[in-house]
């Protein structure tokens, strides 16, 4: 399916997708475009009302989950692997991703946008490990280096 010419409004369709009730909305790409790449932006439905803080939408991405353990993409006690990649001109306290997404809170919305969520599917063929650091690299250059965005990766099963 091709992107939408101007495909940077939450209310272009078929990529919105309603959550029901609630202050956030997203639309997305469905991945069907890259093969492997799914992309989501998350918005605020309605700029007026308050936003959940930020850390209550992506900190439990980062909590254990009950039962699974995969050396390749989980800690010991079965948290997700995740890493921090930054613009080279920010202070390295914005390393510490509690903090980083309070201060996302306490600044003032420049527009609706609340974050962009990208999955990316690795090689089969590939350690886990070697499609991480490729990732890694990528989101470091398209975000940290071209954009001057902070981005927080998170290795999933799915």
């Amino acid at each position: 399916m091709p992107i939408p010419p101007n495909s940077t409004s939450p209310d272009d369709e078929p990529f919105k997708r309603d959550y029901g009730p609630g202050p956030i909305g997203c639309y997305s790409n469905g991945g069907g475009f890259f093969p492997g790449f799914h992309f989501e932006r998350h918005f605020r439905q309605d700029p007026r009302e308050p936003q959940p803080p930020i850390a209550d939408i992506l900190l439990p991405r980062l909590d254990p989950v009950p039962g699974y353990q995969r050396a390749d993409v989980t800690d010991a006690v079965g948290r997700p692997r995740s890493d921090m990649v930054l613009p080279p001109a920010a202070p390295g306290d914005m390393l510490d991703i509690p903090g980083l997404l309070a201060r996302f809170d306490a600044t003032p919305p420049l527009n609706t946008d609340v974050y962009a969520a990208v999955k990316i599917t690795l090689d089969e063929r590939e350690a886990t490990h070697a499609g991480w650091e490729k990732v890694r690299a990528w989101a470091h250059q398209h975000f940290a280096i071209e954009r001057s965005l902070a981005a927080m990766l998170i290795a999933t099963e799915s």
